[in-house]
């Protein structure tokens, strides 16, 4: 035989402490709408007073399988919604004290608006769109900046092609004991870019060691050997690669249009024009592969 049990504790004007079989809760809002979070997560609570009328809708929790997390964001949302409703209660019932309450968040907001985490942010997404010189006053804005700050910087020195300068950042972060994964590329890059070979070598064949090897660090490790005129080195690199997949993505296109390049380096047209057959079938407009197709003939 099933059996329920719940009871509400009120805490204060609007918020109440649910007890209840599933566990402990809590709740919050006026008559007719209340949000409140629970073992099962967050959820909404909405009625017509005196109809019978009402909604219930889950926010986070339930079957997911991140329920911790999203419990987790759940108290974050709850908490901050709870914060508004109390304070427009207040506000009504106690203009002065609401007033107040709505000062002194905006205070803190501005304040917040001044750390480096919430500028990085800003920064980050200007990077995003591209915008690299809106990005660039936005830390230079920062006081304090961070380490997600001078990762930033480096950022911006690799995509404006100051190489040495982004280089010298790039490996300060590496020293770190948790270096950020993203310094890693764009340092490799940045070393063949400034034809110090020998580094960027080292730094690439330790991360292509292992089984998942990433496309992009192996075509950047071909690129190093190709400009150094050791084609049989990049071929081989490269056949690490999964061309043989059917679809192919930026990543492998690169692969097989550097097959090509290195294959007509040295001397193996057939071979080239295969590779540049391929990557033509998926995009003709690729850098100059209509070109080199061209000029291998039949």
């Amino acid at each position: 035989m099933a059996y329920g049990f719940r009871k509400s504790i009120r805490l204060g004007k609007g918020v109440k402490l649910n007890l209840s079989k599933s566990g402990l809760g809590v709740s919050a809002g006026v008559k007719g709408l209340r949000v409140g979070m629970n073992s099962k997560g967050s959820y909404v609570h909405g009625s017509i007073p005196g109809t019978g009328i009402y909604s219930r809708q889950q926010i986070s929790g339930g079957n997911s399988s991140t329920g911790a997390q999203d419990f987790t964001r759940g108290l974050v949302g709850c908490g901050t919604f709870v914060g508004v409703v109390i304070l427009l209660i207040l506000t009504v019932i106690a203009p002065p004290v609401g007033l107040l309450g709505w000062a002194v968040i905006g205070y803190f907001y501005w304040k917040h608006t001044k750390t480096a985490p919430y500028k990085n942010k800003r920064a980050k997404n200007a990077i995003d769109k591209h915008d690299i010189d809106s990005a660039r006053l936005i830390l230079n804005e920062i006081q304090k900046p961070n380490r997600e700050t001078h990762f930033l910087i480096c950022l911006l020195d690799y995509a404006d092609k100051n190489y040495a300068e982004a280089v010298k950042g790039f490996q300060a972060l590496r020293e770190e004991e948790e270096p950020p994964m993203g310094a890693i590329y764009p340092l490799a890059d940045s070393l063949v870019e400034l034809q110090r070979y020998s580094e960027a070598t080292s730094l690439l064949q330790k991360l292509c060691e292992g089984d998942e090897k990433e496309t992009r660090y192996l075509n950047l490790l071909a690129r190093c050997f190709s400009q150094q005129g050791k084609h049989e080195l990049a071929i081989e690199t490269l056949k690490k690669a999964p061309t043989r997949k059917r679809n192919l993505d930026q990543d492998l296109l690169e692969t097989l249009y550097q097959l090509g390049v290195s294959s007509e380096a040295l001397g193996k047209p057939k071979d080239a024009k295969r590779y540049y057959e391929r990557v033509c079938a998926e995009d003709a407009s690729y850098q100059d592969v209509n070109e080199r197709l061209e000029g291998i003939g039949s």
